[in-house]
């Protein structure tokens, strides 16, 4: 058996641990709770709260856990009171709901997940001479750092890892990638692979970009500035870069979504095949488009136990932590039904049980069979697919009188809005604002790429769009409750100065894109927060 032979049956053996089918995952499940409802009544933060039972099927029976309770227990009883374990890694949120969220990691955790990884890794066409290049988010966030050590579980042999905080480390990247030669393999955002493809097309859109950066952050005249641009951008070899976005062949996505980019992206990466990953810092590894251009992604049943709850039976729950939450777990779930994920995990450090996770998510296929070919076999496994629907925060919450949290009948999910409007030509930017109560209004505000000749024409396209996404939509119009604002271009600045400001205040660059949904109480707040916008020249 030859090396390469001998390494695909180590991924394939060790994928066997993780992959089984649906009787063998609820009775491996069974058992987990088991051991984890016991073991965490050691842990202030369970105790008196969780008692140990049976299974998923009790699983209803126990609380909820929000992280203020995981912050309160650790300020003040201490990290070491509150962990089972001692910790080897932490990784934290971004702040995209609020205050950033750590989470604590054992060894044997990080081992289990990037182990996960690789095989997903291979899976989708990873090997250990396929050049690999991530430009994953600075330490403490989750990304960089995990694909890291998946890389190293990989065994790849060319490996460029260029951590993002910052500007100035997005052309650091640039500049050490375009002498890096070729690379097959990335790992970035969205977000970032469209930065990188309009730097390495255009280099003028990469020095507006810094001048703007250096003219806003240290305030010196235009002709200073551009000394520091040129100095800030010494090095990047722009047909080198460009050369390499036209030939890297495996894309691996976080965040959000990459299918309403994907046919921008395209056409910068011809020969790029994209996958979107689904993790979070409470739990990094939970699902991956196996197959690149199909819808959803398989839900790894191997490290989360999933249940899906209505946003507003959590959000009552937060308000009220004696109430109990109905949720529905994984094994009951069917195609179409839409919920928040509410996750159950262990870990050596500190097992999370019945945490809410802020994730809308709908079910596709409770039980996709899976079939991949890899070198010198096959790998056959079934799991749930689903779709990511956008955040809870990002849900517009329109308070009617049933208090059901919709709107004419119907939610609207950002995700499903940014994968229509963003399949349209001339679309930079989309965000909404909720207006009012009841009955509330909607204002969509929409800046495109370049100057609208027709703006009728435009809005009617948008419209168009809209009326697709759902009847309740098509009654606002009807109603006059939708509106559309269009902006002319340059108003985008203001989004590029809104993410400036949160990669100051340490955020990730590419890693936090600025809100999408408001609410707004009148006429006069919306005015009042769009003004700048629709006023740009």
């Amino acid at each position: 058996m030859g090396e390469h032979e001998a390494f695909e049956k180590e991924i394939v053996d060790y994928a066997k641990t993780i992959f089984r089918g649906y009787p063998q995952y609820e009775g491996y499940h069974d058992s987990l709770i088991r051991e984890m409802t016991a073991r965490a009544q050691a842990s202030p933060i369970y105790a008196g709260r969780v008692s140990k039972i049976s299974g998923i099927s009790e699983l209803n029976e126990l609380p909820l856990l929000f992280y203020d309770r995981i912050f309160g227990a650790i300020k003040q009883q201490g990290l070491d009171a509150v962990l089972l374990a001692k910790p080897a890694q932490y990784w934290q949120t971004s702040g995209y709901t609020g205050e950033p969220k750590r989470f604590y990691y054992s060894a044997a955790d990080v081992d289990h997940l990037t182990s996960t990884f690789a095989v997903l890794g291979y899976a989708m066409g990873v090997r250990p001479w396929t050049p690999y290049w991530n430009f994953g988010a600075r330490d403490p966030l989750l990304s960089n750092k995990l694909f890291e050590v998946g890389a190293k579980k990989l065994k790849i042999e060319k490996y460029l890892s260029t951590p993002l905080g910052s500007q100035a480390d997005f052309f650091e990247a640039m500049r050490r990638a375009s002498k890096g030669g070729h690379f097959d393999v990335a790992t970035g955002t969205p977000l970032l692979y469209m930065l990188m493809a309009r730097v390495a097309n255009d280099p003028s859109y990469a020095e507006s970009v810094v001048l703007r950066a250096v003219k806003a952050q240290i305030g010196l005249p235009e002709f200073l500035a551009k000394l520091i641009v040129k100095y800030l951008l010494r090095g990047v070899d722009y047909p080198a870069l460009k050369k390499l976005v036209e030939s890297m062949t495996i894309g691996l996505s976080y965040t959000e979504p990459i299918a309403p980019n994907i046919e921008t992206l395209s056409r910068y990466y011809p020969k790029m095949r994209f996958f979107d990953c689904f993790g979070s810092t409470e739990a990094p590894v939970q699902g991956v488009q196996i197959f690149s251009g199909r819808p959803g992604f398989a839900y790894l049943l191997t490290n989360v136990i999933p249940e899906m709850a209505k946003p507003e039976d959590i959000l009552n729950a937060r308000k009220d932590l004696s109430a109990k939450v109905t949720a529905t777990p994984w094994t009951d779930w069917h195609a179409g039904m839409r919920g928040e994920l509410v996750i159950t995990r262990p870990g050596e450090c500190l097992p999370l049980i019945r945490y809410p996770t802020g994730d809308i998510i709908e079910v596709i296929d409770p039980a996709c069979e899976h079939k991949v070919k890899l070198d010198y076999g096959d790998l056959s496994f079934t799991l749930p697919v689903v779709k990511f629907l956008g955040r809870s925060v990002d849900l517009v919450d329109f308070e009617v009188s049933d208090e059901k949290g919709d709107f004419l009948g119907g939610r609207i999910y950002s995700s499903v809005v940014n994968e229509h409007l963003l399949r349209l030509p001339n679309i930079r930017w989309w965000e909404f604002y909720k207006v009012g109560t009841v009955p509330a209004k909607l204002v969509f505000v929409i800046i495109p790429e370049k100057p609208v000749d027709d703006e009728e024409a435009f809005r009617s396209r948008i419209i168009k769009s809209l009326n697709q996404i759902d009847s309740f939509l098509s009654i606002g119009l009807t109603l006059d409750l939708v509106k559309v604002v269009i902006t002319k271009p340059s108003a985008y600045r203001l989004v590029e100065d809104e993410i400036d400001r949160r990669v100051r205040s340490g955020r990730s660059l590419g890693q936090l894109k600025p809100r999408r949904v408001m609410s707004v109480a009148n006429d006069d707040e919306l005015n009042a927060a769009i003004r700048e916008k629709v006023a740009s020249p």
